[in-house]
């Protein structure tokens, strides 16, 4: 069975960098280059220390993590039953709809992490257009002395600490920005930020070129509340209080903004007189070219490209024989001609009209299939 081979023996992989993934304890983590990334949901589905039953979706795959230096047992509703003392791997039933799985705890446990295995992660190539995507408090971050920009001691999805953006105290836009440099025009590029509420729990982020083209989040209900003309907006959540938000609009200049935007807890509204000790966090900024937002892609002091997964199969045994095998070719013929030679064509190797098969419309309004190997028919039929 495929599902017993080991991954190395199926895919082979390749990607020329690094990247990151979301591990087992939703931690967004770098593996190095040509590994491949099994990716995880960032969502606990756990909630506590204590022995519970959950409601899993049927047919699924996720990693059991505990915390500690106590065991979780797992049984009902899944295909594999385990005792856990560090991780492991279960899976629900077939079906669908929800099975009931207990997790029965002992010993000391600490924490205990229930997240979906989403599998191999494939992403074509991007780059962070942002430098210092996880320092906002110097260049390129442009500090406009109406908000002030600390490091905390709140861990960021990356495991590392997020920045602490505060609101100054007089009437005014409390935002900071950076300007990109190299931006194509008339693409869409997309900004996304990791955020969590603290006082402030509404935020506005914005790609700026001749007009502000914002979306406005509202973290509390985890809703965007109004954007601009253009742009498409983006709120995920990602665990622990934390969201993931993007704006993707196309630009008219090549060197727009990207700016972050606190807000008084009041939609749309972006000036107002703050008090000097409210604000929310952030981590993580990105800008890339494209209509979504992929992996994070962390940089310092330049701008940083993932490269492309690249995953082949590199065994097909035992389900493929490579000396036989079954053609399945589907035809719908419209506006008949009797004059008409209709044909459509599917080969192998270099040549496929002497290696393939065909199946056409001819002379009549029926169908004539063949086999060609090496130029010679090797079956025709009606």
């Amino acid at each position: 069975m495929l599902t017993n081979k080991p991954f190395g023996d199926i895919i082979t992989f390749t990607r020329a960098s690094s990247a990151t993934r979301i591990n087992a304890l939703g931690v967004i983590e770098s593996v190095a280059s040509n590994v491949p990334r099994i990716d995880h949901s960032p969502v606990n589905l756990a909630s506590g220390t204590g022995t519970q039953t959950l409601s899993l979706p049927k047919d699924r795959t996720y990693a059991l993590t505990v915390v500690g230096g106590g065991t979780a047992t797992v049984t009902g509703g899944v295909v594999n039953g385990l005792t856990a003392a560090a991780a492991g791997v279960i899976k629900t039933v077939a079906g669908s709809g929800n099975a009931d799985v207990t997790f029965t705890l002992s010993g000391t446990v600490t924490a205990l992490h229930v997240r979906e295995v989403l599998g191999l992660l494939v992403e074509e190539q991007r780059t962070n257009l942002v430098t210092s995507s996880a320092v906002f408090n110097a260049a390129p971050w442009y500090q406009l002395g109406h908000s002030t920009l600390t490091q905390s001691a709140v861990l960021s999805p990356g495991g590392t600490p997020a920045f602490l953006m505060v609101e100054g105290a007089d009437n005014y836009l409390h935002y900071t920005q950076t300007t990109l440099s190299s931006a194509s025009v008339g693409v869409p590029h997309t900004f996304s930020l990791y955020v969590k509420a603290k006082e402030r729990f509404t935020i506005s982020l914005s790609i700026y070129d001749t007009n502000n083209r914002y979306g406005h989040f509202n973290l509390n209900t985890g809703v965007c509340e109004g954007f601009t003309a253009g742009v498409t907006p983006s709120i995920v959540s990602v665990g622990g209080g934390w969201f993931r938000l993007s704006v993707t609009y196309s630009p008219s200049i090549a060197n727009p903004l990207v700016q972050i935007f606190l807000c008084p807890n009041v939609a749309g509204s972006t000036t107002y007189t703050g008090d000097g000790v409210s604000g929310l966090y952030i981590w993580g900024a990105q800008v890339e070219v494209g209509s979504f937002a992929t992996s994070y892609i962390p940089t310092t002091t330049a701008q940083v490209t993932r490269a492309a997964d690249a995953p082949s199969i590199n065994t097909l045994s035992p389900w493929y024989n490579q000396s036989e095998g079954t053609v399945l070719c589907e035809m719908d013929i419209r506006n008949y001609s009797p004059a008409a030679d209709r044909v459509v064509f599917a080969g192998f190797g270099t040549s496929f009209v002497n290696n393939g098969f065909h199946a056409r419309s001819y002379s009549s309004p029926s169908l004539v299939s063949g086999i060609y190997n090496g130029a010679a028919n090797q079956f025709s039929g009606s």
